[in-house]
């Protein structure tokens, strides 16, 4: 008996430990998004010191160091800033260099995960079976894109985070775009024939897509400009596709 209660509290505080860790780093992705908005202003207003995006991208890039997906990517970084470079050009490199890829494969991991909750949903026997399958594979998607920028976060960061979320989406106005959107693209005799289990996928999925889309502007240790947005385009068009494809 004192074994057993000695390999529980073991193993009760390892979990601990790892969920403190990842909160963390989850702590520290949020930080270096808050140096980032103010060296942008300071960049914007001329009223920060020269010096501050090079400290900065030094903190980046050890965030990621040993990610060998980046490995590439962190070279050119370190090989291309120097004293010449200014702290915009600074910024944007890191911008383009490390976060563009990060951007890219989320962005299609958020694709992937709206498609497949949609299908899913559709093609579930049950609503009690709907409202499983979308809490996990948000709960999922939110692992995996914050994951991938590196927040890495245990099950108290990824409901911490996808409580934050849930917090910043209106599910409405996604459902009542939904149909609105799906309304005109699709013709009158296919829309007719659409079920409304297919229908409810592809509000399913438009949800799941805001949920990833939240995840990769919270994750982002830099903040999206206004030409890098994530936007629900390329995700709205392969969801409006899917009852013709089924069809």
């Amino acid at each position: 008996m004192a074994a057993a209660v000695t390999v529980a509290g073991g193993a009760a505080l390892a979990m601990l430990l790892r969920e403190l860790r990842a909160l963390r780093r989850l702590r520290r992705i949020e930080e270096l998004r808050g140096e980032a908005g103010r060296l942008s202003t300071e960049i914007v207003t001329k009223a920060g010191e020269p010096g501050h995006a090079e400290r900065f991208a030094g903190s980046l890039t050890r965030l990621y160091d040993g990610r060998a997906d980046l490995a590439s990517s962190l070279e050119r970084v370190r090989d291309h800033v120097t004293d010449a470079h200014d702290d915009a050009e600074i910024l944007r490199l890191l911008d383009r260099e490390v976060m563009g890829p990060l951007d890219r494969r989320a962005y299609q991991t958020v694709l992937r995960a709206s498609r497949d909750t949609a299908v899913a949903t559709a093609l579930s026997p049950a609503a009690v079976v709907d409202l499983a399958v979308v809490l996990w594979r948000n709960l999922k998607l939110v692992r995996e894109i914050a994951a991938l920028y590196g927040a890495r976060p245990g099950y108290v960061g990824s409901m911490r985070l996808l409580r934050r979320m849930l917090g910043n989406l209106a599910v409405a106005g996604v459902a009542e775009s939904a149909h609105h959107v799906a309304v005109e693209a699709l013709g009158g005799s296919i829309a007719a024939a659409i079920s409304t289990r297919m229908g409810q996928g592809v509000i399913n999925g438009l949800l799941t897509a805001r949920v990833g889309l939240t995840a990769m502007h919270l994750c982002r240790p830099i903040a999206f400009g206004p030409d890098n947005r994530p936007s629900m385009g390329q995700i709205r068009k392969e969801l409006l596709s899917l009852p013709k494809q089924v069809l």
